[in-house]
């Protein structure tokens, strides 16, 4: 506690024989290092009076620090017995309300204030990444691999144009619904209305579309007593940003909080970062694209939701897939986030045995999806084989996926997929006809 402390006392012990009654030898408490005094006397109050009740003179006192930025201007309340409120500024005036024994009590029983920015590693609760709440995939083996996606958690999305993010995006919003989390969603590539349609395309399924030739190519459309019934399903479950609000990183992030507080949304989607409007220069671009995602990730933690962030990557050499140093912007993107995902769709020049006659690994599929960083499961850096049904716009692993039924369907679907091409998944897949 320092020179300061017994400074303080010492200016109390100097004259022992002193009249310490209010009105009595004020004084003499100026005359010794009154900066000192107020400082030693301040800086440690709020540990020194009683945290209830503190008696003096006519009455009782109670400690309510006030934190204004100067030591000179914190401020102790005492609360007479009439419960008037008599604001304390300095240690004299403090001495002339309360009397001296409450003086020498305050500082005699000084202790040093903990430092606000540090917290004993013993006074932190047992904790378990397990224990976190979020939301699973919907795909065996690679939720097996991740556990959860957790809620408090930023979760980056990548792959380059045509590479399926909007799919896989949609996918994600019917499970997170489907598991009890509703949905807040930014995308400015697509319209409000293209974006419901492809998410309803999700939650429908192939045994609730009718497909009809429209100008040479297969329309797929949902039919319309399902339409209804999703409608009414989904209600208060999903919430889109207007087309008509400005998308400023402000006005984004501040829709995402109020819609957490208001409507209950526990996963939260922005497609995609590029879209955003930064405020500032173009020279301050990558500085305020830091920002937004160190928001992004703050604001997760905050409102403990599951965040997603579309993020393109950088102008590549070739088609090929991706690496962490691939991703555009700054690097604080793949620093920040807890995990990242990206799409490669599979070309066909990719299927062509290499020069040993072997297939290539991962190729057997649609849309190779890697685990660039996983910060918390077995997932990292590995690839998990995705197909992707044209009719439904659903990513899956197996033909059970597929046929996955959500809540709002309660009819029982006993024939097979209507537009489901077994042929062409069992040779691109490589695998064995089986029972379906």
């Amino acid at each position: 506690m320092s020179g300061m402390l017994t400074k303080v006392q010492a200016a109390f012990h100097a004259h022992p024989g002193a009249d310490w009654r209010p009105g009595v030898h004020r004084s003499t408490l100026v005359h010794f290092d009154v900066d000192g005094l107020l400082s030693a006397f301040f800086l440690f109050l709020p540990a020194l009076v009683s945290p209830g009740r503190h008696s003096f003179r006519e009455g009782k006192a109670i400690s309510n620090l006030m934190i204004n930025g100067q030591i000179r201007e914190r401020e102790v309340r005492l609360i007479d017995e009439n419960g008037t409120q008599i604001g304390i500024k300095d240690l004299n005036e403090y001495l002339f309300h309360a009397g001296a024994q409450a003086v020498r009590d305050a500082i005699n029983n000084a202790r040093e204030r903990e430092i606000e920015t540090v917290i004993d590693y013993t006074k932190l609760s047992d904790f378990s990444i397990d224990d976190v709440d979020g939301i699973h995939t919907g795909f065996a083996e690679l939720d097996a691999s991740l556990g959860k996606i957790h809620t408090g958690t930023l979760n980056l999305i990548t792959g380059i144009t045509g590479s399926g993010k909007s799919s896989f995006i949609s996918t994600l919003i019917a499970q997170s619904i489907e598991q009890g989390f509703p949905v807040w969603a930014f995308s400015a590539e697509l319209s409000n209305q293209l974006f419901k349609s492809w998410v309803d395309m999700v939650q429908a399924g192939q045994p609730n579309l009718t497909a009809e030739t429209v100008d040479g190519r297969t329309v797929y459309r949902i039919k319309p007593e399902a339409a209804e019934k999703m409608r009414a399903y989904y209600e208060g479950q999903l919430y889109i940003y207007r087309d008509s609000a400005e998308p400023t990183a402000e006005n984004i992030l501040n829709s995402l909080e109020a819609s957490v507080k208001r409507y209950g949304v526990r996963t939260a989607f922005i497609d995609n970062l590029m879209t955003v409007m930064l405020p500032g220069s173009e020279q301050d671009r990558w500085a305020k694209q830091d920002q937004f995602i160190r928001d992004c990730t703050r604001l997760a933690q905050k409102l403990d939701i599951v965040l997603f962030l579309a993020l393109h990557p950088k102008k590549m050499d070739s088609v090929r897939p991706m690496g962490l140093f691939d991703l555009a912007g700054v690097t604080s993107s793949a620093n920040l986030a807890h995990r990242v995902f990206s799409l490669y769709r599979v070309q066909e020049s990719d299927r062509e045995p290499g020069r040993n006659g072997k297939v290539r690994p991962h190729t057997c599929c649609d849309v190779a999806l890697q685990i660039l960083k996983d910060r918390f499961g077995s997932a990292g850096m590995k690839t998990y084989d995705l197909f992707y049904d044209i009719p439904t716009r659903r990513f899956f692993d197996t033909p059970e996926t597929l046929a996955f039924q959500y809540s709002w369907d309660k009819a029982a679907h006993k024939e097979p997929l209507p537009y489901f091409d077994m042929q062409r998944y069992l040779q691109v897949s490589r695998r064995e006809p089986e029972p379906f």
